[in-house]
């Protein structure tokens, strides 16, 4: 009697392992899968991590603008009918080719090597803080404010306060209100200089 509810349980696992390898082996109908699923599928935190370092560390001048303004749309005047039954053709506007916005001079003062080092680990400081806040599990910018706001107090003018006013511009709004972040914390055009003409 043993041995046929023996047999039972082998043929299932047997069964149950023939299913598992043939979904595992098996080629699928979509080999391939398209690029944008398969680079949603490979972004992770450390890639958000890198994004967020390039842009905070990158140079004052190669900020790329998070909002582009929306090209405005020339309207085109109905078309009227002539005469002989045909519709005549509005003249169509010649593109206007706009120039593109001058890339905002900045200037910085100067800092003597002592103070670099000093700021610069600081700086390490609050990009490691500003990765903790993007985790998950309600860790916030708490830390990364405070130091932000350290180097700006300690070195003020130079490329590191840049960096911090950047860095706290940079964090989603909400968290502007609960840390008390003001505009003027926000603000880069005091580092600008007038352009010559």
């Amino acid at each position: 009697m043993d041995s046929i509810w023996l047999k039972v349980a082998v043929g299932s696992v047997a069964v149950v392992a023939v299913l598992i390898g043939a979904a595992v082996f098996w080629p699928s109908g979509d080999s391939t899968p398209s690029p944008g699923l398969q680079a949603e599928r490979a972004k992770t935190v450390y890639d958000t991590w890198e994004q967020d370092e390039a842009r905070l560390r990158a140079e004052p001048g190669q900020t790329p603008s998070a909002e582009t303004p929306p090209q405005p749309v020339a309207q085109t005047p109905p078309a009227e009918p002539t005469g002989q039954g045909q519709v005549a053709q509005p003249p169509m506007p010649s593109p206007t080719p706009q120039a593109p916005a001058a890339e905002p001079q900045y200037s910085f003062k100067p800092m003597d090597e002592i103070d670099k080092i000093d700021a610069e680990r600081l700086w390490n400081v609050i990009v490691q803080e500003r990765k903790r806040g993007r985790l998950p599990g309600g860790f916030g910018y708490k830390g990364m404010t405070d130091h932000c706001r350290e180097l700006m107090q300690r070195y003020p003018g130079t490329i590191y306060d840049f960096y911090a006013r950047r860095t706290l511009g940079d964090i989603p709004e909400r968290y502007w209100t609960m840390y008390n972040i003001t505009e003027d914390e926000r603000d880069l055009t005091r580092f600008q200089t007038q352009p010559k003409p």
